[in-house]
């Protein structure tokens, strides 16, 4: 199992070469499960509508739909997941990120 972040799903998406090949052949393996947790898709609207941080390919919804085709899993939030967060150490201050590692 493979969790994806933000980017890497987007370049996953796209094809795009920032990923590096031995990583996109993991990727694309059909065996391996695929997960992508629903902040990042939080993280997506924010920073395209928001911020300007962010060019999007597609429409957001067409990217999520485009995920689902994939079998890439998206992972809901609960509150465990929020409780999680308090124990995680401050490595960076990126709240998505933060939510995107914890355990499902």
């Amino acid at each position: 199992m493979y969790l994806l972040d933000t980017h890497t799903l987007i370049w996953f998406l796209e094809g795009n070469n920032n990923i590096p090949a031995p990583t996109r052949l993991l990727l694309r393996r059909p065996l391996n499960q695929l997960r992508i947790s629903i902040a990042s898709f939080w993280e997506m609207a924010i920073k395209r509508k928001n911020t300007g941080k962010l060019v999007l390919p597609d429409a957001l919804n067409d990217i999520i739909i485009k995920t689902q085709q994939l079998g890439i899993e998206i992972i809901s939030i609960n509150t465990s997941h929020v409780l999680q967060v308090e124990t995680l150490p401050l490595h960076h201050r990126d709240p998505f990120d933060r939510l995107v590692l914890l355990k499902p």
